[in-house]
């Protein structure tokens, strides 16, 4: 089972994505989910995974810098 952290600054669209697809379905498991770049950077830091699915405009950490980290 692959590995999924969600980024978005927007709690309903984080909401969304849980909702909107079956994850365990495709394999997938949500592992966690954070507001913003920064906060998304620390915890994979802890949290080993497989995917990340990040927003690219968001405060603080933009979702392409934290990509490039």
């Amino acid at each position: 089972m692959y590995r999924v952290f969600l980024v978005d600054d927007e709690p309903f669209i984080v909401e969304g994505l849980y909702d909107i697809l079956d994850w365990s379905g495709m394999g997938l498991e949500i592992v966690g989910h954070a507001e913003n770049g920064k906060k998304a950077l620390d915890a994979v830091r802890v949290t080993p995974v497989d995917i990340l699915i990040t927003d690219i405009a968001m405060p603080e950490m933009t979702g392409l810098e934290l990509i490039r980290n």
